[in-house]
C-alpha cells in the first residue's frame, strides 16, 4: 500500500492494510508560545499590508474605486521594504451556494482583473486563500473552541 505523508510530501511503502492516522492528518500544531519574551524580540523595520477580494463575480467599478485602485497606488507610494500581500479570498465565497466550476472561473477572473488593473506580481504577493492549508486548519480549531453559545455572549459578535 502507498501512503503519502503530508509533512514530507513523499510516498512511502507500508505493509499495513490501512494507513495509520499520522498519514491522514497534518503534523501536530507546534506550540504557539514565543521562544523569546516579547520585550526582547527584534523590532520589525518594515510594514506589511494585507488585503483580499472575494470572487463573487467579475470585479466592478465599486471594487475598483473602493479598494483595488488603492492597491495599485500602494505599489508606487509605499517604500520598497513594505510587503504587499493581496489574496483572492475564495474560502469566503463558498458560503454562497454555487457550482464548483463557477467558483473556479470566478477565482481566475478575479486574479485576471487584479493583473489587468496593474497589480505587479513582482512587487506584491498574490495568492488564493484556499492554497494555504493553515487557513482551513485555523478555522477548524477556532470553530471547535468558540461555540455559538460562547460567541452570543460577546457584544462584538452578531448573528
Amino acid at each position: 500500500m502507498v501512503a503519502i505523508h503530508p509533512a514530507k510530501c513523499i510516498q512511502t511503502r507500508t505493509s499495513e492494510p490501512h494507513p495509520s492516522p499520522q498519514y491522514l492528518t497534518t503534523p501536530p500544531i507546534p506550540s504557539h508560545t514565543p521562544s523569546t519574551p516579547l520585550k526582547t524580540m527584534p523590532k520589525l523595520n518594515h510594514r506589511v499590508i494585507f488585503s483580499g477580494i472575494q470572487p463573487t463575480g467579475v470585479p466592478h467599478l465599486g471594487n475598483y474605486v473602493g479598494a483595488l485602485r488603492q492597491w495599485v497606488r500602494l505599489q508606487r507610494s509605499e517604500d520598497a521594504s513594505t510587503k504587499l500581500i493581496y489574496s483572492v479570498v475564495d474560502l469566503h465565497a463558498i458560503t454562497m451556494p454555487q457550482p464548483p466550476e463557477q467558483l473556479r472561473r470566478r477565482k481566475r477572473e478575479a486574479l485576471a482583473a487584479l493583473l489587468a488593473i496593474g497589480i505587479d506580481p513582482e512587487r506584491a504577493t498574490l495568492f488564493y486563500q484556499s492554497s494555504v492549508p493553515a487557513h482551513s486548519e485555523l478555522m477548524w480549531i477556532l470553530s471547535c473552541t468558540a461555540s455559538v453559545g460562547y460567541l452570543s455572549r460577546m457584544t462584538q459578535w452578531k448573528v
